[in-house]
């Protein structure tokens, strides 16, 4: 059973303590084949729109209307590519009503903006460039912010614009773009004005794992040793503790996780930490210390409102519970994971 559960556990860390969902995309979604400086070579538009259907019908059907909405809130441009695909209506009446109740008549506004922009000369107004900025920001769509960012003016703030190529890298990440994630946090860290920024380090640290780049992903956590931002610091250290797992040593896993925990639980990322460590400590033969860590990270999470990891949380306890024969704490434990999971819509726990 132990092997089982640190499958379990283990790839819920993927993307290393940032809100970024375990199973939101299906297996190899948006998982870039080459990558070279200034190109990409991935998934294709088509290939792209039939994963995302294919993951709102999964969504539907695990936990609802919700589940749906939060899709679609989070991808507004692949719900607008996917409901122009004739195949919308037989996957989910529900995307096309999500998206035209929510989020699609700004992202209709916001992609006509992008143009207007694009249109206004080399140097557009800085108070029109940026409200529209704002607006990109608020949104999800990693092509039309990076198309806002490329058309700053001469007097924009370096550090609104690198902010910006942050969000495009973040999002990018959660869509598993791991390529294009990377691309656009260098972009960021080239501008010329803008101070430092450790968490476009702490994203291509992450992207780079994801592909592959284990020597590099670790050569950039490196890097955030002496982060003075305590989260940003300690989800280094936990991606350092997966790193090792997946290579096969657990001791020093371990240790890597119980050092991003030493200073306690209070930051940002802590719920996935503890999660990550249970994981290890199960295949360790530390059960009882693995169930704690599994508590303790479901309450860190709820607390934080990262349901994601609480409803994964939930799951692995609800198992572990059931291979020692407690049906009772089990069943408990699924009623709360199913209650957690339609609540927020969550697919990835």
């Amino acid at each position: 059973m132990r092997p089982r559960l640190l499958l379990l556990l283990i790839p819920s860390a993927a993307l290393a303590s940032c809100s970024a969902p375990a199973r939101e995309a299906s297996p190899g979604a948006a998982q870039p084949k080459v990558v070279v400086e200034g190109r990409v070579v991935g998934q294709s538009d088509t290939e792209g729109t039939l994963l995302f259907l294919a993951r709102v019908r999964d969504a539907e059907a695990l936990a609802g209307a919700r589940a749906v909405e939060r899709l679609v809130e989070r991808e507004p441009d692949r719900a607008a590519a996917a409901l122009e695909s004739r195949a919308a209506d037989s996957f989910s009446p529900l995307l096309r009503t999500s998206f035209e109740s929510g989020v699609g008549p700004r992202w209709r506004a916001l992609s006509a903006s992008v143009v207007e922009l694009e249109r206004s000369g080399p140097q557009p107004d800085p108070l029109h460039w940026g409200a529209v900025l704002d607006e990109a920001l608020a949104l999800r769509d990693p092509a039309l912010l990076a198309r806002v960012a490329e058309r700053a003016p001469r007097t924009a703030d370096p550090s609104r614009v690198q902010l910006a190529f942050r969000r495009v890298g973040e999002w990018q990440l959660e869509r598993r773009a791991n390529g294009e994630a990377v691309l656009a946090v260098r972009r960021g860290r080239a501008l010329a004005g803008a101070a430092p920024d450790p968490n476009l380090t702490w994203i291509e640290a992450r992207a780079a794992r994801a592909l592959g780049q284990r020597g590099r992903a670790l050569e950039l956590l490196g890097e955030l040793d002496g982060c003075t931002d305590t989260a940003i610091r300690n989800q280094a250290l936990a991606l350092r503790g997966v790193i090792a797992a997946e290579a096969g040593d657990l001791v020093d896993a371990r240790r890597w996780l119980e050092r991003a925990l030493a200073e306690g639980d209070a930051w940002n990322g802590a719920a996935r930490a503890r999660h990550d460590l249970a994981g290890i400590l199960f295949q360790l033969g530390d059960d009882a210390s693995g169930g704690a860590e599994l508590r303790r990270a479901a309450e860190l999470a709820h607390a934080s409102g990262d349901y994601s990891t609480e409803a994964n949380a939930l799951r692995i306890e609800a198992a572990w519970r059931a291979t020692r024969g407690e049906r009772e704490a089990s069943e408990q434990l699924l009623a709360r994971w199913r209650e957690v999971v339609t609540r927020h819509g969550i697919t990835d726990g």
